[in-house]
C-alpha cells in the first residue's frame, strides 16, 4: 500500500535523508512513531490527529495498529519511508512550519489575555499527579515554583536542578513533569528575546531529556526550538489579534490534547507568564 503524504514538517523531512537504521518505536490507533539509531523521532499521523513538530501527515482513516507492529521492518526509501508493507511517499507533501510566531508576544501584552480565558482549573497553577503520594505531590509542585522562580532570576543553580526533579515524572507517553517543562519552554519562547529563549531552552532540553523516555524527549527537543502543535499556533495567533473567542477555543483544543499532557503544559507556560508579568 502507498499513502502520499498530506504535510510534512522540516524535522520529519530531513529525517528521511539521513542514513542510519531505523525500527517502529510505538503504534496506536491514529499515530505510528519511528526512531533511528541517534533516537530522534518521526511519527505518521492520520489526517484527524494532524501536523506536528515531527510529524508527516498522511490521508488515512485506518488504525494503524490493526496493521503495523513493532518487528515489523522500517527503511528509509527514495520516496519517503517503508514500515512493514506500507510506503510513505513525502515527494509531494506541503511542509508545514511549526514555530508559531511567538516573537510578536510578550508576557506583560499577553497575559491579561489568557488569564481572563483561562478556565478556573488552571489558573492555581497545580499540577494534577492523582495516584502519587501526597509527599510526591507537593514535591513536584514545589519543583515548579523553584523552576519558575530561577528562570524568571536567571539562576541556572536553581534552574537545572528543578528540572531534574520534573523531567520523567508521572505516567503516560510523555510524563506530566515533562509536559510542564514543554510549556515552560513555550513561555520563554513568548517571553523572552529569541536568542536567549535559545539558549536557556537549549539548556533545559539537554537537562531533561536524559531523564525521560524516547517519545518524551522528542517533545522537549522540539519545544526547545520553539516548535509546536497546530492548537498552540492558534493560541498564539489569538493572543496577538487580542481575541478572547480565539483563546478560548484554542485553550480548550489544547486541553484536549492526550490524557492530561496539553493541561500540564498550559500549566508551565501560564505559570511562567504570571510571573513575568508581575511587577
Amino acid at each position: 500500500m502507498v499513502l502520499k503524504a498530506e504535510l510534512v514538517s522540516p524535522r520529519a523531512r530531513d529525517w528521511l535523508l539521513r542514513n542510519t537504521a531505523v525500527r517502529v518505536l510505538s503504534v496506536f490507533d491514529k499515530a505510528c512513531n519511528l526512531v533511528d539509531e541517534g533516537g530522534d523521532v518521526v511519527s505518521l499521523t492520520t489526517s484527524e490527529l494532524g501536523a506536528g513538530p515531527f510529524a508527516i501527515v498522511l490521508p488515512f482513516s485506518r488504525i494503524f495498529s490493526d496493521f503495523i507492529r513493532l518487528e515489523m521492518s522500517v527503511a528509509r526509501v527514495r520516496t519517503g519511508v517503508l514500515v512493514g508493507g506500507l510506503e510513505v511517499d513525502v515527494r509531494f507533501a506541503r511542509v508545514w512550519q511549526p514555530v508559531p510566531s511567538w516573537h510578536q508576544l510578550s508576557a506583560t501584552a499577553v497575559f491579561p489575555l489568557l488569564y481572563t480565558c483561562l478556565p478556573p482549573s488552571l489558573r492555581e497553577g497545580q499540577l494534577d499527579m492523582s495516584g502519587f503520594p501526597l509527599s510526591v505531590q507537593d514535591r513536584v509542585n514545589d519543583a515548579i515554583t523553584r523552576l519558575v522562580t530561577g528562570l524568571v532570576a536567571e539562576e541556572t543553580a536553581v534552574t537545572l536542578p528543578a528540572v531534574r526533579t520534573l523531567a520523567g515524572l508521572g505516567h503516560g507517553l510523555t510524563p506530566s513533569g515533562d509536559d510542564v517543562l514543554v510549556g515552560v519552554m513555550y513561555g520563554l519562547w513568548a517571553c523572552w528575546p529569541t536568542i536567549k529563549a535559545q539558549r536557556w531552552c537549549k539548556m533545559l532540553a539537554e537537562t531533561a531529556v536524559t531523564c525521560t523516555n524516547t517519545l518524551s524527549a522528542a517533545w522537549l527537543q522540539a519545544a526547545s526550538h520553539g516548535e509546536a502543535t497546530p492548537p498552540w499556533h492558534e493560541l498564539v495567533n489569538g493572543l496577538i489579534t487580542d481575541s478572547k473567542t480565539a483563546v478560548t477555543l484554542a485553550l480548550a483544543r489544547i486541553q484536549q490534547t492526550g490524557h492530561t499532557s496539553g493541561t500540564d503544559a498550559l500549566i508551565g507556560f501560564t505559570h511562567l507568564l504570571r510571573q513575568l508579568h508581575t511587577p
